[in-house]
């Protein structure tokens, strides 16, 4: 697939069934959720990383697809982007509902002390969201892993090219 700005719409052009947003220098999505749209809003982030594997730049907050396209949205370590902010997590969680198919599902991956992902901001933001969304959003876990020991070799970067070590992931089941 050619890379495309978010400029662009694709509309329901791409055929698969995950998105990755904000993945940064990572293809934790293609590799982990095959046919995985992977995403990012910063259009620079090929010039700071070797193996730029982004399919798409645009926001998390303006996802240029249609409705219902994908089952499962993945964020992996949210940076300047994220639940910390409760008003920006409530409109990510907006746009992901809508490019979320009826039964679907959002997986966070991160580290306990990141404060875009922490489990206690998501939770408020879910609740503090649940009158603005057209679905049900049911927190299915909040779980500690070894990023090491759950997803072998793969090494998580931040945007900025640097490794860094995931120690939870939460999963979101959305169900319109």
């Amino acid at each position: 697939m050619q890379k495309q700005k978010a400029s662009k719409k694709l509309g329901n052009a791409f055929k698969g069934d995950n998105i990755e947003l904000g993945a940064g220098c990572g293809n934790f999505g293609q590799r982990f959720y095959p046919v995985c749209l992977l995403t990012d809003a910063d259009e620079g982030i090929g010039t700071r990383c070797s193996n730029n594997h982004i399919d798409l730049c645009c926001s998390a907050n303006e996802i240029p697809v249609g409705d219902d396209s994908f089952r499962v949205a993945i964020i992996c370590n949210p940076w300047q982007y994220g639940f910390n902010d409760p008003s920006e997590g409530i409109q990510i969680l907006e746009e992901i509902v809508r490019v979320l198919k009826g039964r679907g599902r959002i997986i966070i991956i991160g580290s306990l002390t990141n404060k875009y992902c922490a489990p206690e901001k998501v939770s408020k933001t879910i609740d503090a969201a649940k009158s603005r969304l057209s679905a049900q959003l049911t927190i299915r876990c909040v779980k500690a892993i070894d990023s090491k020991k759950e997803y072998g070799d793969y090494i998580f970067r931040t945007s900025g090219g640097d490794e860094i070590f995931p120690s939870m992931r939460i999963e979101i089941d959305v169900t319109k």
